[in-house]
């Protein structure tokens, strides 16, 4: 068994060379794959961290032990910049199979790469330097970036005071004047002239008294309270629909060509009934094949299988649709002055 290895600058294009190779054939657990944020990897996965890209370097050098010592910090050294290394175990018979895919995705030659580094003053991997930030891999490699931007309006609620209620409950002295008729009963000794004889049985000298008690009324004022009112305090509450209006700002980056892309969107595909949104992307992903290594130079009638290829793997089933506006795009790009069919 031998070991293949390919260095790639980005990790699109080496998810599409993983991707290539399995179709091709190769067992996908017998390929490994690092970049400078993540661990070993037999899939692409990504995102998974641990002691650094150089102990996942350390692990696939372990594992893949006929790797140049000298090659290894190349390996290294890219792989902090930004790079991706791809590895993949084969049989002898296969290394030319693997190492004709990899060509083909523009793999990179790391003694001729290392050799750049070296003239602007880079002699040795340094197990301590830091891994390339995203703006430093596109200083590197001339690459301008263009953030966009977007503001997202999250409208929520907060509860605010808007004044209150506060009711007091106080004694009130109300003089109240009511009329009573009182009755008074008084002792009343009179004396009458009488001549007459002492009637049989009654006795005429006899020893008694008569009692008379004097009455009066007098005001009695009794108080009883009672409820007449009562006055309930709580709270009640009530919904309101409010409209919100805010302005959100966002970045939109302008593409060279785009105009042209939207006539010719218009004068091909405008009557389909479908939207120039429809076919951006497609107009994009031939912007993008100007660059890539293995179309530079080539006519289309050349690599129309490969980017086919390339964008069904991404949209399958949808070549046919697309292929048109695809072409256009690439011979845009290409060729910027010519008119393309």
């Amino acid at each position: 068994m031998k070991t293949v290895v390919g260095f790639l600058d980005t990790y699109n294009e080496a998810e599409d060379l993983v991707d290539d190779l399995v179709d091709a054939g190769f067992d996908r657990s017998s390929i490994d794959m690092v970049d400078n944020e993540s661990d070993v990897k037999g899939t692409k996965a990504k995102g998974k961290k641990s002691g650094g890209f150089f102990q996942s370097l350390k692990k696939l050098f372990g594992v893949h032990s006929d790797i140049p010592e000298e090659h290894k910090g190349y390996y290294a050294e890219g792989v902090r910049r930004g790079g991706v290394v791809v590895s993949i175990m084969v049989a002898d018979d296969e290394v030319e199979r693997a190492s004709d895919i990899m060509d083909d995705h523009g793999a990179v030659d790391i003694e001729e790469r290392a050799a750049a580094w070296k003239k602007t003053g880079w002699t040795a991997f340094d197990e301590k330097a830091a891994a390339y930030t995203p703006e430093q891999i596109a200083r590197e490699r001339k690459e301008t970036v263009l953030p966009i931007t977007e503001e997202a309006v999250k409208v929520g609620k907060r509860e605010v005071s808007k004044g209150g209620v506060r009711v007091y409950s106080r004694v009130i002295e109300t003089p109240v004047e009511e009329k009573v008729s009182l009755r008074e009963q008084h002792a009343k000794v009179s004396r009458r002239s009488v001549d007459r004889p002492v009637a049989a049985g009654e006795e005429a000298f006899k020893e008694s008294s008569v009692e008379i008690r004097e009455t009066a009324e007098e005001p009695v004022v009794s108080k009883e309270a009672r409820v007449k009112e009562e006055v309930v305090v709580g709270k009640e509450a009530s919904e309101r629909t409010e409209t919100i209006r805010e302005t959100a700002r966002r970045t939109e980056v302008s593409v060279e060509g785009e105009k042209d892309f939207r006539t010719h969107f218009q004068s091909k595909y405008g009557s389909l009934g479908d939207k120039y949104e429809t076919y951006e992307p497609a107009y994009r992903f031939a912007g993008t094949l100007s660059s890539d290594k293995r179309y530079m130079n080539k006519d289309w009638s050349v690599i129309e299988n490969d980017v086919r290829s390339d964008w069904e793997k991404k949209n399958p089933g949808t070549w046919d649709k697309f292929k048109g506006a695809i072409r256009y795009g690439w011979e845009r790009v290409k060729h910027p002055t010519r008119k393309a069919a």
